[in-house]
C-alpha cells in the first residue's frame, strides 16, 4: 500500500514538473501571438547588473545605460500576416530625434517566421533575409505573458519579458 501510495505521489509530482516545463517549451501559434505586448527589460537589467568584476568606469556606463533603458517605452505587436511593429517612445529616444534628426529607434516595421516551434526570425523592411532573434517561451498557458531570450553572437542570457495589454 505504501509503495503504491509513494509511486502514485512520484507519477503526480512528476507529471506536474512536465506539464509546466512543456509550457514554456510548447509549440509558439502565430495566429494566437497575434497582439500587441509592452516590453519589460527588467530580466536585461538584471543581466547588467550581475557582473561582480567590472572596473568603476563599466559600473557607470552600466548605470548610465540603466537608467536610460529605464526611461523607454517598447510595445511589440504581432499581426496578422506574420507581420510586426515595434514602437519606441520615451525621453532618450526623443532628444536624439531632435538633437540628430535620427528616428531609427521611434518605429519600425517586420516581417516575422517562427521556425522549430520557439524560434523567432525577423526581418526589417530593410533588409533582404530573415535574421535569428530570440527563442519565445510562453510563462503560462495562454499568450499573456511571453518571455523572450535574444540572440546575439558576443551576449549571453538576455531576456526580455512581454505582456500583453491589446488583442489585435
Amino acid at each position: 500500500m505504501f509503495k503504491n501510495l509513494l509511486f502514485a505521489t512520484l507519477l503526480l509530482a512528476f507529471a506536474a514538473c512536465t506539464n509546466s516545463a512543456s509550457n514554456s517549451n510548447a509549440k509558439i501559434n502565430s495566429k494566437s501571438l497575434a497582439g500587441t505586448y509592452a516590453v519589460d527589460l527588467t530580466p536585461m537589467f538584471k543581466h547588467l547588473k550581475s557582473d561582480t568584476n567590472s572596473s568603476k568606469l563599466e559600473d557607470f556606463g552600466k548605470g548610465m545605460a540603466l537608467l536610460l533603458l529605464n526611461s523607454i517605452d517598447i510595445e511589440l505587436s504581432f499581426y496578422d500576416g506574420n507581420k510586426g511593429r515595434i514602437k519606441v517612445e520615451g525621453s532618450p529616444i526623443e532628444i536624439d530625434g531632435k538633437v540628430n534628426g535620427n528616428d531609427l529607434l521611434k518605429d519600425g516595421e517586420f516581417e516575422y517566421k517562427i521556425k522549430n516551434d520557439s524560434l523567432l526570425f525577423i526581418q526589417s523592411t530593410d533588409d533582404d533575409e530573415y535574421k535569428k532573434w530570440a527563442v519565445i517561451k510562453k510563462v503560462g498557458n495562454d499568450y499573456k505573458q511571453l518571455r523572450l531570450e535574444l540572440i546575439q553572437e558576443d551576449v549571453k542570457n538576455v531576456i526580455i519579458d512581454l505582456e500583453k495589454i491589446d488583442e489585435n
